[in-house]
């Protein structure tokens, strides 16, 4: 009997080991610059990377959140469903232009607020051309993400993200400055502008002008309330990256740039689903599927706290051997703030993973409400901390905060409208296998010299695979079961 995994599965899988395969080429990439541009230019070049790529969202007016969504609604209208993407496109170049015009205007003035020092002015030009490619990169992924295409989206990503990335930083990190850096992979991005003029030259010839219209419409109504939650997701990122110059030095940017690259490593674990879930959320939403919706969502909120609490606790007691490992010993400065950062894997992946729930199943805009209650929180913490003693850990400590009260706020609007059963989520004995198995990591890690690296890795995979065995077999968790649920007998 062969097995054969459903669809969804399928996609989940390929599109989970895309996002890892990135988060590696994120962390070879990041490891590469680090070292080739030191710690002063690789500060400068991480806030100017996490402005880019906070701000194409917002100044596209989330549209990539709006297009796969449409492009699963109206499957059956053809005309409309082509109009989609040269709508999307319309509106996205033009506003990028407005914004690149007004940045390259006042870039002096932004240079200071961003970089304290008027020599970076080249880097925020290379920022505007970094932020081009980040526009036309989101569009075309979620054009094939709409239509299911993933593998088409997957290639996109590995090779944007990954891929060219690496061999970039690899080749070029020790030779040049944060700003040649920059141009060089905006200027990789901006390749798919190639594409994107053509698919969108191609549907609007088989489309029409009433279509367009009503295109425009529907992604603007859509896209423009959440276009807010974007800028404060991305200032949330961002907060202790932006503002550790203002308490301490640019250099000091570099130690919040690896925490969030860690998040970011967690992300790929979680954010799979999120991509493959959104446009058949939304197909099921408009099939009227309440009760299954509902069983999916409890099944998400279980995968996040059992496999975040895993995470968080084993990353926070290898991240001093991880950074010393990665970029060696003159990032040991980073140790502290980045264990910080850690701790806000689990509400931080429950946001990534329910913000698509969310955005798939309510037209209003729930989570830009509950970002922007994050990022105050967060802001006027870390403020306030920043100016005590803890200074840049009092940052760190605020941003952490922030994300505990986002996912909270998440996980507490999706309970009152499905009623889910925290009593399926197993929390009292997923709290005790995990201080189990975080005792005998200890002592792994105590004894780690004489174990060295290959030692360390076999206990750390022997340690879960025997957590995920007791979830699976003991437990019995629904997301478990929704994986086996999933693989089908050829036969069946």
């Amino acid at each position: 009997m062969k097995l054969k995994a459903s669809p969804f599965l399928s996609d989940l899988l390929l599109t989970t080991v895309t996002s890892l395969i990135t988060v590696a080429g994120l962390g070879l990439m990041l490891r590469y610059l680090a070292i080739g541009l030191g710690p002063t230019e690789f500060g400068a070049f991480s806030i100017a990377r996490r402005v880019s790529s906070s701000a194409a969202p917002v100044i596209s007016l989330s549209l990539g959140i709006a297009l796969p969504r449409y492009l699963a609604l109206v499957a059956k209208d053809e005309s409309e469903k082509r109009a989609l993407l040269p709508s999307a496109a319309t509106i996205s170049l033009t506003t990028t232009a407005f914004a690149a015009l007004l940045l390259f205007l006042f870039r002096t003035q932004i240079t200071n607020l961003l970089f304290h020092k008027t020599a970076y002015e080249s880097l925020l030009i290379a920022t505007l051309v970094m932020l081009g490619g980040e526009v036309t990169s989101r569009l075309v992924y979620a054009y094939h993400r709409g239509l299911r295409q993933w593998l088409s989206a997957n290639l996109y990503t590995i090779f944007l993200q990954a891929v060219i990335p690496v061999t970039l930083a690899m080749l070029f990190a020790s030779r040049t400055d944060a700003a040649t850096m920059v141009i060089l992979f905006g200027a990789t991005l901006g390749v798919t502008a190639l594409p994107l003029i053509y698919l969108s030259t191609r549907d609007a010839l088989a489309s029409s002008p009433k279509a367009f219209r009503t295109a425009s419409r529907r992604l603007l109504r859509y896209g423009l309330p959440r276009t807010p939650s974007g800028i404060a997701v991305d200032g949330l990122r961002s907060l202790g990256t932006v503002l550790a110059p203002y308490f301490g030095t640019l250099r000091d940017s570099a130690d919040f740039a690896i925490g969030q690259s860690l998040l970011r490593a967690s992300e790929g674990i979680f954010v799979g689903f999120g991509l493959v879930a959104l446009p058949r959320l939304a197909h099921h939403v408009s099939r009227g599927r309440e009760e299954f919706i509902a069983e999916r969502i409890t099944s998400l909120v279980a995968f996040v706290l059992q496999a975040g609490l895993f995470c968080v606790l084993h990353l926070l007691l290898w991240s001093d051997q991880i950074i010393l490992l990665w970029l060696g010993p003159s990032y040991s400065s980073s140790i502290p703030i980045v264990r910080l950062v850690v701790i806000s894997i689990v509400p931080y992946s429950g946001f990534v993973l329910l913000r698509s729930v969310i955005d798939a199943v309510e037209v209003k805009a729930v989570n830009t409400r509950n970002i922007y209650v994050g990022l105050v929180t967060a802001t006027v913490l870390g403020l306030i901390l920043a100016n005590t003693s803890l200074q840049l850990l009092g940052l760190a400590i605020a941003t952490t905060l922030g994300w505990f009260v986002v996912g909270t706020m998440s996980l507490i609007y999706l309970a009152r409208r499905y009623e889910i059963q925290f009593s399926s989520l197993h929390l009292p004995q997923t709290i005790m296998s995990n201080a189990i198995l975080l005792a005998i990591a200890l002592a792994v890690h105590r004894y780690s010299e004489t174990l060295g690296g290959p030692g360390v890795v076999m206990a750390e995979v022997v340690l879960s695979c025997s957590y995920l065995s007791y979830l699976w077999f003991r437990l019995k968790t629904p997301w478990l079961l929704e994986v086996r649920r999933h693989i089908k007998a050829d036969n069946e």
